[in-house]
């Protein structure tokens, strides 16, 4: 029994060894893992930082940025445009209004005129057609005193 308990505790420290063996070897892997990783960054640092690169990325920078500021000066033309295109179209609109305002006044105008020529039109008629009632008037007077003064006449000579 005692052997058993011995050859147990002897397995268990085994088994806690192995365990322990196990953890040790995956942390060194992770260990050895981030050393790599490290060593890449700063190989990439390194490479990052020689002239060659860095002036390809300058320009490329400046390519993106020279892309970015063409987009915006098409965008600013292309909104001037528009604000042109609706400043044209108002000033269509009113120029439109006005004559069309201008249109009726001219109407209203030659309207007015016609209904006043009428007008005169209409006194100049009556006038025209009191001279000739008067002219009448006058003429049948003189008609009258005439025949009037032919009857005392011949009234006369019959006395």
């Amino acid at each position: 029994m005692k052997e058993q308990k011995l050859e147990a505790k002897k397995k268990r420290d085994e088994e806690i060894e192995a365990e322990r063996q196990i953890l040790d070897l995956e942390e060194e892997i992770y260990k050895q893992g981030k050393r790599k990783k490290a060593i890449e960054n700063a190989k990439q640092y390194q490479f990052y930082q020689t002239e060659r690169v860095k002036n390809f990325h300058s320009g490329l920078l400046l390519s993106r940025v020279m892309k970015e500021r063409d987009a915006q000066i098409e965008f600013r033309k292309s909104k001037i445009k528009s604000d042109k295109k609706w400043e044209e179209q108002l000033k269509l609109n009113i120029e439109k209004a006005f004559k069309e305002e201008q249109e009726k006044a001219e109407k209203r105008h030659r309207e007015r005129v016609a209904v006043a020529e009428d007008h005169l039109k209409q006194i100049k008629e009556h006038e025209e057609e009191e001279e000739r009632r008067k002219k009448y008037e006058e003429k049948d007077a003189e008609e009258i005193k005439r025949q009037n003064a032919l009857y005392e006449v011949e009234m006369r000579k019959k006395l």
